[in-house]
């Protein structure tokens, strides 16, 4: 029988003796796959890191199978997997609560929950009766969580008269946050900011906005509220405003009680967006994506109908995304949006209003192996949903505006025309799309002897001293262009801070 990369893990195992300290997901670290002859061996160069395919809560033994991978090290087979202090137990299961990793019913009410999402109602009983037979979830309901959830059952009864149970001073409140009651909880958490002091947010983002963001802002405004979709591209270099744009329509739509849908193409990106995540985590776009791909989103998925309710869609770092993720989200969009109007299926992105940001002198598409053109080509202005877009532009530096010294306002104008000069093509020359730069003394670490203890004092200053606050590694980053460099910079601010590493698994 020949061996699959997880049972070569098994044999490595039991012919290395360094192997036996990493989990699976860590092997590619010490080790390297030799495809062809179906072997692990120790890696002499190079860097790689492993991931864990995703397995649904719902998968039963295979699922206890992926958890108990994130905790054995070292395995020769599968009883070794489910070996627990010396104990072989029957199933993956048994190892896991040997291993106290199942604490409580949440893994059986995800498996529920997904299947509520994606699954026909005799999949869904018959995952069930799968559930009942593992005879290990708590069934019993407290006095407590009954009467919580007749609480909520008098609400929605009282809610029907235009009444509710903060009417009546003697009823108590339920907690609706305790009782799976299937709602949708994406756009629960979507129309659960405080509106009155958004409102306020707004009224005061307006004020500070410049002449031409305004007429940005009201164009985008006009086209959510008068119903119509449009289909809008932002384009504005680093500190034009755009973040700020955005923060001032998110608070605007959402101080009125409508949806706003925040993502950027990366996470960093998404970080500066109110309630901001990434494009592929919201629109579940594919990995590996092509011209015909849509997003895995299902017609009556809970995802579904926070699509559909939502007013207005931004997503910022465009520019960097695959043309294809778009065309998925279109494609996904007319077909979500076509149940309600069957002309919305010839409107881009089903006739919902769409605003991408972003500067095409920054990060493109990578295209492995790809030519110039083949990065162009797969830009988002190559794509056919271009003809109807919309462009707007912001021109103007804001971080030029603000108060400063004049010496200060002058590098800053001297540090953002360089960087436009590149963007631009017009530093160092063009050899075949490649040019060489010479960075000015004052924008490097020039401490040769611990270039890295430098740059990271630099970024994050006493951190010995101040790790410990929630919000110190909020708005720094060091960015790196590998992997391997990613690995070097976290290792050793990781040995700056005192205490022990702990290592938390993600199932």
């Amino acid at each position: 029988m020949v061996d699959t990369m997880f049972l070569a893990w098994f044999t490595t195992n039991q012919e290395y003796e360094e192997g036996r300290n990493l989990l699976y997901l860590e092997f590619p670290t010490k080790f390297v796959y030799i495809d062809k002859e179906h072997r692990w061996q120790p890696r002499q160069k190079g860097f790689s890191i492993g991931r864990l395919t995703y397995v649904p809560v719902g998968s039963g033994e295979l699922y206890y199978l992926r958890v108990l991978l994130t905790k054995q090290r070292g395995c020769t087979s599968y009883e070794s997997i489910k070996t627990v202090d010396g104990k072989i137990c029957k199933t993956f299961q048994e190892a896991c609560s040997e291993l106290r990793l199942l604490k409580d019913d949440q893994e059986f009410k995800d498996a529920i929950k997904e299947a509520y999402e994606t699954t026909s109602g005799d999949q869904m009983r018959r995952l069930f009766v799968r559930l009942l037979n593992m005879n290990t979830m708590n069934l019993q309901t407290s006095d407590d969580e009954l009467k919580n959830i007749c609480l909520i059952e008098i609400g929605k009864l009282l809610s029907l008269n235009g009444r509710t149970l903060s009417d009546y001073k003697c009823m108590p409140t339920p907690i609706v946050e305790d009782v799976n009651t299937f709602e949708n909880k994406l756009i629960a958490d979507e129309l659960s900011y405080d509106r009155v002091e958004l409102g306020a947010l707004h009224a005061s983002l307006v004020q500070k906005l410049t002449e031409e963001q305004h007429v940005v802002y009201e164009e985008i405004m006009t086209s959510v509220l008068s119903g119509y979709g449009q289909f809008f591209f932002l384009y504005g270099y680093g500190d034009t405003g755009k973040t700020f744009l955005w923060r001032t329509l998110s608070a605007g739509l959402r101080a009125q009680g409508k949806i706003v849908i925040n993502v950027a193409s990366s996470g960093i990106a998404s970080l500066l967006l109110p309630n901001g995540k990434t494009a592929h985590s919201t629109f579940c776009i594919p990995l590996e994506i092509n011209e015909k791909s849509t997003c895995n989103i299902t017609q009556d998925c809970h995802r579904a109908q926070l699509l559909r309710s939502a007013s207005l869609f931004i997503w910022d770092e465009a520019p960097m995304m695959n043309r294809y993720c778009f065309e998925a989200f279109d494609r996904t969009m007319k077909d979500l949006m076509g149940k309600v109007d069957k002309e919305n299926i010839n409107k881009p992105f089903g006739g919902k209003v769409v605003v991408l940001g972003g500067d095409f002198r920054q990060i493109l598409p990578v295209i492995r192996k790809g030519s110039r053109g083949d990065v162009v080509n797969a830009t988002i202005s190559s794509s056919k949903l271009w003809k109807h877009c919309k462009v707007l532009q912001l021109t103007k530096n804001m971080r030029l505006k603000g108060d400063s010294t004049d010496k200060s306002q002058s590098e800053l104008k001297e540090f953002a025309d360089w960087i436009l000069k590149i963007g631009d093509g017009r530093i160092g020359g063009d050899e075949n799309g490649e040019a060489v730069i010479n960075i000015a003394e004052d924008l490097c670490v020039l401490q040769h002897d611990n270039p890295l203890l430098s740059l990271v004092d630099f970024v994050y200053p006493n951190i010995v001293n101040c790790f410990g606050k929630s919000n110190f590694f909020e708005d720094e980053a060091i960015l790196a262009p590998t992997l391997e460099v990613v690995q070097e910079v976290n290792d050793f601010v990781l040995s700056m801070i005192p205490g022990l590493n702990q290592i938390a698994a993600i199932y």
